[in-house]
């Protein structure tokens, strides 16, 4: 393989990597199934050159969810269970109890940050 092909490699592999750690508190077959399209498209421009139009439109589609999962997600919901992934990352990093602080600066006329 020459070094090109292995950068090509390497490159791929890490950007695998960062989608995983990105997704890493959804189930494996939730990441699995919203990586995948990504890393195609991405595979291709780099080899290619281009993106291929058939993954851009696979990607575009409107998600569309049956009568019965929107009932589950409604009583999920209802009951708290649809930011358990999110949560449990909160928790293992100490910070559930801040979890609804303002982390971010609200810029206004009065407290603008001088440069």
């Amino acid at each position: 393989m020459c070094n090109q092909d292995f950068q090509k490699v390497a490159n791929l592999t890490i950007l695998r990597h960062i989608l995983n750690n990105w997704l890493f508190q959804r189930p494996t077959t939730a990441q699995e199934k919203m990586i995948n399209p990504m890393v195609d498209i991405i595979v291709n421009l780099v080899n290619g050159g281009a993106f291929n139009p058939v993954n851009i439109q696979q990607l575009a589609k409107p998600i569309h969810f049956s009568k019965w999962t929107l009932i589950f997600f409604n009583i999920f919901y209802k009951i708290g269970l649809t930011n358990f992934f999110g949560d449990r990352q909160l928790k293992e990093n100490n910070a559930y109890e801040k979890r609804f602080d303002c982390p971010y600066l609200v810029l206004t006329k009065d407290n603008q940050i001088q440069i």
